[in-house]
């Protein structure tokens, strides 16, 4: 009877265990499916990472953020400047929209310089254009103050080995002759080159001749609705004046191959613009300088001061050190700036010690000579000149080549490892002769 009755009763409960091991199988595939979804899903995430960080490379201190923008390309004769770079030295140039003082990707930017030859003489123009190219300048302008002086401007673009920028001020109908007269690239000043409307026919020359313009706004010659605004600071006016121009070839003459500088001769002035500048119009390349720096002691200081913070946060696309000096005098300059801040390299770096008790030798007037000797020297290496042992091998290892000084002898090494021995008298001849031998 009990046994009847437990079949029975099993009888009644199959169904539902049945039912119940159904719910349980389908339970457990639901949960694997779900896993594998998951790792499916983890797997294809992963991918889009990988290939993401092929697409931007490695990163570091000078990747470019999240929110960065490209700027906007423009070439200059065979120079391109902005994002897109194949020449190798201005490339990847973004500004943050949010934190345009974040360290951003700033692999270089392009040299720029103004000729100071007198226009009228042609010929010195052409000379002092090859200079320039010889010092490593790689963009040139001219300033074109009078119509008479097109013809000569249109020999020097034929001449010289850089592109040349016709730097036009007062007179808009003199950017239509220079556009067709063989001119890279045009500035123009909007503080005095007639209003808006005056460079309409500018801009459809220089886009007929397919080359860029350069919107120049300086602190100096700003025009007199902006510069009488009581409600702006004057970097806040250099960027109102550069960006109205800026719309205004855009938005109504549907021109885009644009770069715009806002020059002021104090430093911080200059960094306060062109912080803002980046923020403003960051599709924009931008030409960065301290204008009327002085002579080359206080300029150069001057200079290095507020291109360098701007350089470390990725602002500038184009640059000029100016100069009451040579302009070659400039060009250096900006090469030893660049390198300083390890963005471009092409001449030696010179590592050199102050003087002290334990110096035996004219340290001061040696490092001079090899200073002067390296002038003409196109390599990027690391040239040391160190007044004693202590200082040498050990203090300059990274140097490629170099020399520490005893008493009337020197010892020529490179990477912290000597390579001979010399009498005071031969020490640059012998620093030369290996530098030549890298």
């Amino acid at each position: 009877m009990d046994s009847f009755i437990k079949l029975s009763n099993f009888g009644k409960i199959a169904p539902y265990a049945q039912l119940f091991r159904q719910g349980l199988l389908v339970t457990v595939l639901l949960s694997m499916f779900t896993v594998a979804i998951g790792f499916v899903l983890a797997l294809i995430l992963a991918l889009v990472m990988a290939l993401s960080l092929v697409a931007c490379g490695s990163k570091d201190d000078n990747d470019t953020p999240d929110d960065g923008e490209k700027t906007n390309t423009i070439k200059v004769g065979l120079i391109c400047i902005g994002d897109e770079n194949d020449q190798g030295y201005t490339y990847n140039f973004y500004r943050a929209k949010d934190s345009v003082t974040e360290k951003m990707a700033a692999k270089g930017v392009t040299l720029d310089w103004n000729i100071i030859t007198n226009i009228g003489e042609d010929d010195g123009c052409t000379d002092a254009c090859v200079e320039l190219a010889e010092a490593g300048c790689e963009i040139v302008r001219m300033a074109i103050p009078r119509r008479d002086c097109l013809d000569a401007f249109e020999a020097v673009c034929a001449a010289s080995p850089l592109p040349v920028v016709a730097d036009i001020h007062f007179d808009a109908r003199i950017a239509i002759e220079a556009a067709a007269r063989g001119a890279a690239k045009l500035r123009i000043n909007p503080g005095n080159i007639g209003g808006l409307e005056a460079t309409r026919e500018g801009i459809a020359a220089a886009a007929a001749s397919h080359i860029p313009i350069r919107i120049g706004v300086n602190a100096g010659s700003l025009d007199d609705a902006i510069a009488a605004r009581q409600d702006l600071t004057l970097p806040e006016k250099l960027v109102a004046s550069a960006t109205e121009y800026v719309r205004f070839f855009e938005d109504e003459c549907n021109f885009h191959d644009i770069a715009v500088s806002a020059k002021a001769h104090d430093v911080q002035t200059t960094i306060d613009t062109y912080r803002l500048l980046a923020a403003e119009l960051p599709e924009v390349p931008l030409h960065i300088g301290v204008t009327e720096a002085g002579t080359a002691f206080q300029g150069i200081i001057k200079s290095a001061c507020g291109l360098g913070v701007l350089l470390e946060e990725g602002i500038g696309d184009t640059m000029r050190i100016s100069l009451t000096d040579d302009p070659v005098v400039e060009v250096r300059a900006c090469w030893t700036l660049l390198g300083a801040l390890d963005l471009r390299r092409r001449t030696p770096e010179l590592i050199s010690c102050p003087t002290c008790g334990r110096c035996q030798v004219n340290l001061i007037g040696l490092a001079q000579e090899v200073e002067q000797r390296l002038a003409t020297v196109a390599k990027p290496v690391k040239v040391a000149v160190m007044g004693c042992v202590v200082n040498g091998p050990g203090e300059a290892a990274d140097a490629d080549i170099g020399v520490a000084c005893g008493a009337g002898t020197g010892v020529v090494f490179s990477h912290g490892k000597i390579v001979r021995k010399v009498n005071e008298s031969d020490i640059v001849p012998a620093l030369m002769e290996e530098l030549e031998n890298l």
